[in-house]
């Protein structure tokens, strides 16, 4: 399992293509816990819509079934978790030591079609008066625009914020999902310094991580990652 500590605050944990397939609350639990994780962990299942959950320091059932496409948590007792595999998991904390909140976003097209960065980003500023100029940004892995290609016309392509992000080459479509999501944050006012990039290709690498895209192009077997946000 990978580990990354890129803000002060907070630990990350990414899980491999060799740790199996988390798919459930049962399975990252298992996998937190063999890591050293002691603590409540909130595991949260996918939408593939832009609702957000709002876990506050209340103490949190662990087998809790929570359906949401992001997480808003002011509980440093918990640890959030989720599964992604060519969705760009995105994490978001402030700057200011003031403010207590971790932020993780699955940034699939579906939510980000459905605004999910803006309107979770509108949580922090109007909900918990958070200074959107000092949030920090990590962008874990995911499916680049070199491997996201279709045959068929994507939907977004006659939207005007889409429209650079996606291109055509020998008859097929390429969208660029993470180039949308920076520009998303850049147009919300983050600084371009806070984010912070992994810059990591799902598809093109099958012997670290699962790729939804590659299982459907080549008939591999289906596989999720684990990615959990651990607050010190």
């Amino acid at each position: 399992m990978l580990k990354f500590s890129p803000f002060s605050n907070s630990q990350i944990f990414l899980s491999e293509k060799k740790d199996g397939s988390i798919t459930s609350a049962k399975q990252a639990i298992k996998l937190l816990r063999k890591n050293k994780i002691n603590s409540d962990i909130c595991y949260f299942h996918h939408q593939h819509q832009a609702h957000r959950f709002y876990l506050n320091s209340k103490k949190m059932n662990i087998q809790s079934q929570i359906w949401a496409d992001a997480v808003i948590s002011t509980n440093k007792k918990t640890c959030i978790a989720m599964s992604v595999a060519d969705c760009f998991p995105i994490f978001i904390t402030p700057s200011n030591k003031s403010k207590k909140n971790f932020i993780l976003i699955h940034a699939g097209w579906k939510p980000l079609l459905q605004n999910i960065i803006e309107l979770t980003l509108n949580d922090l500023k109007y909900l918990y008066k958070i200074d959107l100029n000092t949030l920090k940004v990590w962008i874990g892995p995911g499916i680049k625009n070199c491997c996201y290609r279709f045959k068929q016309k994507p939907i977004q392509v006659d939207l005007p914020n889409w429209q650079k992000h996606i291109s055509q080459k020998k008859n097929f479509w390429h969208i660029n999902l993470k180039g949308f999501i920076k520009d998303e944050f850049l147009k919300l006012n983050i600084k371009p310094s806070n984010i912070i990039d992994y810059n990591v290709c799902t598809h093109c690498n099958p012997d670290i991580f699962f790729s939804h895209q590659r299982s459907l192009n080549n008939k591999e077997k289906e596989g999720r990652m684990l990615v959990a946000i651990q607050p010190l």
